[in-house]
């Protein structure tokens, strides 16, 4: 683990910090993969509430939203303003390979 950790670049190494336990082991992969670096906690100031996605690229193309537990309520209100919305059931189930393509392909505009 220290290895890994050293490796990381200062930005990913605060997304690590700030992010949610259950996304952690994907930080290192990802950011070994060269995908850009999410915004973690990213607020839609569209959608009522307190919508936040745990990770979010809100640049790409379609923009992509990670949502997690009570949050994934609101992935429908995501939907309808363009966004991919992505669970973290669907990253177990398809992989992190699969998310580093859906990350890489929205980054390309």
């Amino acid at each position: 683990i220290g290895i890994a950790a050293a490796s990381l670049s200062p930005q990913w190494e605060q997304i690590k910090e700030k992010t949610t336990l259950e996304f952690r082991g994907w930080v290192s992969a990802l950011a070994r993969a060269g995908v850009s670096a999410p915004v973690v906690e990213h607020f839609n100031d569209g959608i009522d509430d307190d919508a936040f996605a745990e990770w979010a690229w809100p640049v790409g193309s379609p923009p992509i939203a990670i949502l997690s537990g009570a949050q994934v309520e609101f992935a429908s209100q995501w939907q309808a303003q363009g966004w991919k919305v992505i669970v973290p059931e669907e990253i177990r189930s398809q992989g992190l390979e699969w998310l580093k393509e859906m990350l890489k392909k929205a980054g390309k505009e």
